[in-house]
């Protein structure tokens, strides 16, 4: 038993000593940038069929659309034996994100009267992120998670009064987990980033990202029955399938805690 603990003594040193030089790294940063929408949706053929029953989505297009998120990143940073990667952090980001669905259409199945109607999801951004710095102020990061919608809501009376959707003007999680099959937002993203020490352990960083969001599936069966309910008729299968994906680009500007200036290391 004594040897044992001798033993566990011996670990326990050799594991300080190993992450001595190793730091808490914790980063809080505002994310902000351009959300292109690409939307894949059909029609039934009893649409086209029947003029009365029609509407008014022909051909849908990808939208633009102004995207934000306020995240906070944490974990450690473990030191490297390189002279070129100094570092590297092993990281959960986590936080608020405004996640936009941009619907562009056409007005009428024949016609060119276009429209563009905007969707904002409060969702709450769940993930993790590997940052490698390299040199003293350079940071490549390879993340990715899930966005979990909370609420939604129009960006204007416009886009309300426009959207070939038939759902409420906002909703909750509840109506959200109904109208959707998609319950979350799976995304992957790459991020660059410089960091500027201000003090020994803190810094101010900007940066670039882009990411990839597996967005939206509609509840088809929930979606033709709300449209076929507002056009005063029997079930009827006005879409055959609705889904939207995204891709996100943007700025990083943010303040960086708790990792030591690679500078005073070396």
């Amino acid at each position: 038993m004594r040897i044992t603990k001798i033993i566990i003594i011996m670990l326990i040193i050799k594991s300080l000593s190993i992450f001595a030089a190793d730091f808490i790294d914790f980063n809080l940063s505002v994310s902000m940038g351009g959300n292109y929408n690409f939307f894949d949706g059909s029609i039934g053929d009893s649409v086209i069929s029947a003029p009365n029953l029609m509407i008014p989505i022909s051909s849908l297009k990808s939208g633009l659309s102004f995207e934000m998120g306020v995240l906070a990143q944490i974990g450690y940073n473990f030191k490297l034996d390189n002279t070129v990667l100094k570092t590297t952090s092993t990281m959960i980001d986590f936080g608020y994100y405004m996640y936009p669905m941009a619907i562009n259409y056409n007005k009428y199945i024949y016609g060119d009267a276009e429209i563009n109607s905007k969707i904002t999801f409060h969702s709450i951004n769940i993930g993790g992120i590997q940052k490698f710095y390299l040199g003293n102020n350079f940071a490549i990061g390879l993340g990715g998670g899930i966005k979990i919608p909370i609420s939604y809501i129009f960006d204007d009376d416009y886009s309300k009064n426009n959207n070939p959707i038939p759902q409420k003007e906002s909703g909750n999680r509840k109506y959200i987990k109904e109208l959707y099959d998609s319950k979350v937002i799976p995304y992957i993203k790459l991020t660059l980033e410089s960091f500027f020490f201000v003090h020994n352990n803190i810094a101010f960083n900007i940066g670039l990202y882009i990411s990839y969001n597996i967005g939206m599936n509609y509840n088809i069966y929930k979606l033709n029955d709300e449209i076929s309910k507002q056009n005063n008729t029997s079930y009827t299968e006005y879409y055959n399938k609705l889904n939207s994906s995204s891709l996100g680009i943007g700025i990083i500007l943010g303040a960086s805690f708790g990792r030591v200036n690679p500078k005073l290391q070396n």
